[in-house]
């Protein structure tokens, strides 16, 4: 058996590479590293060589070293776990619903931590059409099909600065670069999915269907979709269970930071990609992920791209908000999320603040321009409004501070009390005030009231209501703003009716207990 140390120190070393290794690349590696050292290339590749040999045949849920062809790799970095199935599967369009989604056997929960795995975010149609065409593949063609496109759009990378002319067309670029059974089936899979799997999109579906082991690798080499793959594909489409369905879906939005993305829109409604950038980036680093910019700009337009397809994101005028299916989405899982008509009637309310207020500097505009004689008569309509009778104007002339005399009746007594009015800019003062309150024995009246456009002087506030003397009630322009409102007074209400949106019925049904017909 293999020195435990020795395997240790294999896997930890494929875990920090991103592509599978053979037993002479692996070698060079590790003495490059020095990671071991006394002994020769030769002796250290056939001591890999057994060694990996002996951990990739182990079998079990998930294998820890897993050979594909002369290269090796971990299973925890995105390989397929390799289970032995004595019974042959059904094929994917005829097998229906498996009772349980085994989540537990990824080693994960609904509280998984951030991966963030994939860069080039695939779409969710692009994932679910790969699974049904490589349903029953042999798994060396697909690995075949990998390492060929792998190595095309590299050669590309390199040659980028060198073409000219017209870009190829999907099945120009299939002919050009991939051979055999490779180009075989790159074009089986453009032409099978409507046109929807390109070679170069080939590698990001398949990047993610390793990482969460949608698939099986069985004993007879043929790569089949599992219960957690048949899930994803049934996402949506099973009414009477589909909690079930969204739980691996929602278990790689969590991994792949696509539902801390949905929480950025849902706080801010409205957000362009650069802010979206910028904020993803922020709620990541504190999640304990940290990648370089151009990494994440390119992950987070195929994420949005990804949201958009799904419905769950829509942009206008370079603007990202959630749709009602993606406030949905965080609904069932749990997210106390509006529906979609919150930022429209919040709009209609911030437009309903901003007229009350061109209204009230309207009626403020035509009390400055008022006749003086109308203003009187205005104050005499508010006065009858307010439950005043027996309303009188004085004499123009000789009306010792006095416009508007009228009885109000104070719980089973009747008082009179005098009314000033003053159309004016600048401050009232206290000696108007106490010329007021001087004439009240005049009246026979018991208290006053002081009406102006304009506003009361500090000392006038204080003397309203001084101890031992008749009350005197102020009410500046403001406030007879809010009366002549209150009281439609020059103003006329206009009823709206707005709907708000219960997203409850449609997402969970009715709550009463209906009856069923019976035969």
């Amino acid at each position: 058996m293999p020195n435990p140390d020795f395997i240790r120190l294999i896997t930890d070393h494929l875990k920090r590479e991103d592509e599978s290794l053979t037993a002479r690349e692996l070698a060079r590696r590790l003495l490059n590293e020095r990671a071991v050292t006394d002994i020769t290339l030769e002796s250290l590749i056939e001591r890999l060589t057994l060694a990996l040999q002996m951990e990739s045949q182990t079998r079990g849920e998930v294998a820890r070293i897993i050979k594909r062809g002369e290269r090796y790799t971990l299973a925890d970095t995105g390989t397929y776990p390799i289970v032995p199935e004595k019974k042959e599967q059904e094929s994917i369009t005829s097998r229906g619903p498996t009772e349980k989604v085994a989540l537990e056997d990824l080693g994960e929960k609904r509280t998984a931590e951030l991966s963030l795995h994939v860069r080039n975010y695939p779409l969710l149609r692009q994932v679910i059409a790969l699974l049904n065409l490589s349903h029953g593949e042999r798994h060396n063609l697909i690995e075949s099909l990998r390492r060929g496109v792998r190595r095309a759009l590299k050669q590309e990378e390199v040659d980028s600065s060198e073409q000219e002319g017209p870009a190829l067309t999907t099945e120009a670029w299939i002919r050009a670069h991939l051979i055999g059974g490779s180009g075989s089936f790159a074009k089986r899979l453009w032409e099978g999915s409507g046109k929807l799997i390109a070679p170069s999109d080939f590698e990001s579906c398949w990047a993610l269907i390793e990482h969460y082991q949608l698939m099986n690798v069985q004993e007879d080499g043929l790569s089949r979709v599992n219960d957690r793959g048949l899930a994803l594909m049934n996402h949506g489409h099973d009414s009477k269970t589909p909690a079930r369905y969204d739980d691996v879906l929602r278990l790689i939005d969590q991994r792949e930071g696509i539902l801390s993305l949905l929480m950025i829109c849902l706080e801010s409604t409205q957000l362009d990609q650069e802010e979206l950038l910028k904020r993803w980036s922020a709620a990541l680093r504190r999640l304990g992920k940290r990648r370089h910019s151009p990494w994440l700009l390119m992950a987070l337009q195929t994420r949005l791209n990804h949201l958009n397809d799904r419905g769950l994101m829509i942009q206008e005028r370079q603007l990202w908000r959630l749709t009602e299916e993606g406030l949905s989405w965080l609904r069932n899982g749990g997210v106390q999320a509006p529906s979609a008509d919150q930022e429209a009637l919040e709009d209609v309310w911030g437009s309903l603040k901003r007229q009350k207020e061109v209204a009230r500097e309207s009626i403020a505009s035509l009390l400055d321009s008022m006749n003086p004689h109308h203003f009187e008569t205005l104050i005499c309509e508010l006065l009858e409004c307010m439950g005043y009778d027996e309303i009188h104007l004085t004499p123009s002339q000789h009306d010792m501070g006095v416009d508007v005399v009228a009885n109000i009746e104070l719980g089973i007594t009747s008082v009179r009390e005098v009314i000033q009015v003053k159309r004016q800019h600048r401050s009232i003062h206290r000696p108007i005030l106490d010329a007021l309150r001087g004439s009240l024995h005049r009246f026979e009246a018991v208290r006053g009231t002081l009406i102006t456009t304009s506003t009361f002087s500090k000392g006038t506030r204080e003397a309203a209501f001084e101890r031992g003397a008749a009350p005197v009630t102020l009410i500046d322009g403001p406030r007879l703003i809010d009366l002549l409102m209150k009281h439609e007074i020059g103003v006329q209400p206009i009823h709206l009716k707005l709907w708000r949106v219960d997203p409850g019925i449609f997402e969970n049904g009715s709550q009463r207990d209906w009856p069923r017909w019976t035969f």
